[in-house]
Parts: C-alpha cells; sequence; structure tokens
C-alpha cells in the first residue's frame, strides 16, 4: 500500500550477526572505559567548570558526590567544597586506583571535588597510555581484568553451537571461543569457576 522502491533501496538493512567480525576484548575494554570516563569529565565539567549541576547530585560513570553538598548548586565557590568518591571500572568490576596510608589497596577514594577532573584525566591519560603500550604491566593488568569480564556468563546454547558446551579464551584471538569439552574436563571447568567466584 504504502510502497516505494526508492525507499526500498535506500533501506538500512540488519548485518548478518556472523558476518560482523567480534571487536578483540583489550579494544573493546579500553573503548568502553574510556566512553565511562569521557561521560565523567563531561558530567563533573559541567558541575565545577559550568555551574551546571542539580541541587541533588546524581552519580556519574566513576564519581559521586558524598559530602558537604552544595546548597546553591549554581554557586562555583560551594560546589568546589564538596566531597566526591571517585573510581575506575573494568566492565562491571572496580580496580585498584591507589593505597591507603596503611599500605592496603583501594578501588575508590573519597578526594576534593575541587581535583575531581584533574585525577579523572589523569585516568584517561593511564587508559591511553595502555593502549598506546599494550606490553606495559599496566596494559597486562588492565587486559587481564577485561578477560575476566568479557567472559559470558552462561554455555552456548544457540544452534550454530551444537555439541559444544563451553567459552575458552582464544589468546590469538583475544575472544571466547565456543568449544566441546568431554565431561571429565567441562566438570572441572565448572569447579575451577566456581572457586573462582567464592575466591572473590
Amino acid at each position: 500500500m504504502f510502497n516505494s522502491s526508492r525507499r526500498n533501496e535506500t533501506a538500512i538493512q540488519k548485518a548478518d550477526p556472523k558476518s560482523v567480525e567480534a571487536e578483540k576484548i583489550f579494544p573493546k575494554y579500553i573503548r568502553i572505559t574510556r566512553e565511562k570516563l569521557e561521560q565523567s569529565i563531561s558530567d563533573a565539567k559541567g558541575r565545577y567548570e559550568l555551574n551546571q549541576g542539580y541541587k541533588q547530585p546524581k552519580p556519574s560513570q566513576n564519581w559521586k558526590v558524598i559530602g558537604n553538598v552544595a546548597e546553591d548548586p549554581k554557586n562555583s565557590e560551594q560546589v568546589l567544597k564538596e566531597e566526591v568518591l571517585i573510581w575506575l571500572k573494568v566492565g562491571i568490576k572496580k580496580v585498584i586506583i591507589g593505597v591507603d596510608k596503611n599500605g592496603n589497596d583501594v578501588t575508590q577514594e573519597k578526594q576534593p571535588a575541587s581535583l575531581l577532573i584533574e585525577y579523572l584525566e589523569e585516568f584517561l591519560g593511564a587508559l591511553n597510555a595502555m593502549e598506546a603500550n599494550p606490553n606495559s604491566e599496566e596494559a597486562k593488568a588492565f587486559w587481564k581484568e577485561a578477560i575476566r569480564q568479557a567472559r559470558p556468563k552462561s554455555v552456548p546454547i544457540d544452534k550454530d553451537n551444537e555439541g559444544l558446551n563451553w567459552f575458552d579464551y582464544d589468546p590469538e584471538a583475544d575472544l571466547y571461543e565456543a568449544v566441546a569439552l568431554d565431561e571429565e574436563t567441562l566438570a572441572k571447568r565448572k569447579a575451577e569457576r566456581e572457586a573462582e567466584k567464592a575466591a572473590k
């Protein structure tokens, strides 16, 4: 009834999932982490440089206001006296960003709002350095956590994976691949996974 040959020719077609190349884990998690940091920096600049903050501040991707909340979020002197909690996540896991006075690793820190943008930009600079040098110790640690975070939560179930019952990480491809394991090996891998979860 409303058919148009021109619209049919220009319509954007859904990509065949098999033809889309999977994004490797390291660049994917660099990209995702960067996007979150860039959003966090934008939110921080909105509140602390452009006076666009809310009276009841909403948490950002990598920080939230936790103390001395400004009465007037348009008052730059007041907002810069706020306290914020900052963190960095790889996937959904907060990673170590410092060491406390007792020498313990910390995954989040209370900081003055006046230093928030500087610290977020420091995180972004470190991330860019990891991307530029994936063989650095920092990049390897990031990559290792990204591999853990990217691990599929279930076993292969779709019809193209008949007989495949586990996902193994392939370091050559930097992806998880569906594989077929015998019952003994499968039971062993499941036990290892459960032990890893229990250790967290």
